[in-house]
């Protein structure tokens, strides 16, 4: 029996999905060890792609693009590591740093699978949402374990971010590269199912990723961008414009109410000011790191940035981190080139996306939802390029160019 190129690149992609989403670290965190074996797996998936047969056909060429210039930018940025005045690593450590920008080579092998025949892309879909769904379940019992029972079943989770990273009282877990992909899939298939008991399922499925969003990973920017890519998806899935627009003034409607009646979401926003009592503290600390952060780029140089440097650096006592500014961190180290490169996907998901939702294709919704979270994320403090989360980008860009592709060919179906 012929094992076709496709079914070799699902499995292949299972297992590194498995170990990125920290299947194996739950006792001891091996994963700079998982991330080297996963750009070395691309590497190998990439020149097995370069020589398969009959490949389908990229019509987005920008990603060529993209890919060209985010590895030129990352050559770049190496070879300025010996002139970096805001850096005390070495060349092998900024390598270290910013290797799994290779992660973007795994487009390829995704690319090939989700342009495959529908039963093959939808399977292969649905074994990633589950694999998600399934460690995000994981961590929930883990974190409930370790703050009211009290035994620590998952010490190598809770050691990446240290036992000091609280809220409300508990010790916080973070969620995974793949939250977005997955909300955005639930909430197309509650929107888009008509069956009672599916849109059970699927509503059950959203509300436990909005409460561990709350709970468990206590972050407040996420389950504001899970609200807005619930509302974009509400208007983009009815079957018309105006079907879009009645379903976005119903809830609209709905939050205005909401806003009006109760004092929980009042305090919800009002914890992102810096005056607030029980946050306020955390976001005077990312405001005065993003000035200092932002003094340092203009400072060295604006077009290129002040280079790859370590995430937490100290100024007198307090530590600020270049994770916590979001896509802004792109813009600092790197300047504005590789600030532009970076956001490359960001302009080609939104267009192709919105390209994609007028002419109507199948899978233009879903890009639509998981760019536009990437990009709301991204901004807040998750940002994309960050090691946790980077796995996600060759997925974004294999629907860019799948929504390219299927545009494409609505067009000829029309002009023809």
């Amino acid at each position: 029996m012929k094992i076709r190129y496709v079914d070799f690149y699902k499995v292949v992609l299972y297992i590194l999905v498995f170990f990125n989403l920290g299947f194996s670290d739950f006792l001891k965190e091996y994963i700079m060890q998982i991330q080297l074996v996963t750009i070395i797996v691309a590497v190998i998936l990439l020149c097995i792609y370069l020589i398969q047969p009959k490949k389908s056909h990229i019509d987005d060429k920008l990603i060529f693009v993209y890919i060209s210039m985010l590895f030129l930018l990352v050559f770049i940025e190496i070879i300025r590591i010996n002139n970096n005045v805001y850096s005390s690593i070495s060349t092998v450590g900024a390598i270290n740093l910013i290797r799994n920008y290779a992660f973007v080579l795994l487009f390829f092998p995704i690319y090939e699978i989700l342009n495959s025949d529908i039963e093959t892309k939808n399977g292969f879909i649905k074994v990633i949402v589950t694999l998600g769904l399934c460690a995000l379940l994981f961590r929930s019992v883990g974190w409930f374990a370790y703050n009211y029972l009290g035994y620590n079943l998952l010490p190598g989770y809770f050691g990446v971010m240290g036992y000091n990273w609280t809220r409300n009282g508990n010790v916080r877990l973070g969620g995974t590269f793949l939250d977005g992909f997955m909300f955005t899939y639930f909430c197309l298939k509650l929107l888009n199912n008509r069956k009672l008991k599916n849109k059970v399922i699927y509503t059950c499925c959203v509300s436990f990723m909005i409460l561990y969003s709350y709970f468990v990973y206590g972050s407040r920017s996420q389950l504001l961008c899970y609200i807005c890519v619930f509302i974009i998806l509400c208007v983009v899935s009815g079957k018309n414009v105006s079907t879009g627009v009645l379903n976005l003034v119903l809830i609209l409607g709905g939050l205005v109410i909401i806003l009006y009646t109760t004092s929980t979401i009042q305090n919800f926003l009002a914890s992102f000011s810096i005056n607030d009592k029980m946050y306020g503290a955390g976001t005077q600390i990312r405001v005065a790191g993003q000035k200092l952060y932002q003094q340092m780029w203009i400072e060295n140089s604006k077009l290129l940035g002040f280079g790859i440097t370590e995430d937490g650096n100290y100024i007198g006592l307090t530590k600020y981190y270049l994770s916590d500014l979001g896509i802004l961190r792109n813009l600092y180290q790197y300047g504005i080139v590789g600030f532009i490169i970076c956001i490359i996907p960001f302009i080609d998901g939104v267009i192709t996306a919105v390209s994609g939702v007028v002419k109507n294709t199948k899978d233009s919704g879903f890009l639509l939802g998981l760019v536009m979270y990437t990009i709301m994320t991204s901004i807040a403090s998750q940002n994309v390029y960050d090691y946790s989360r980077i796995m996600i980008l060759p997925f974004l860009l294999g629907f860019i160019g799948l929504v390219s592709r299927e545009n494409k060919l609505r067009g000829e179906y029309h002009n023809g």
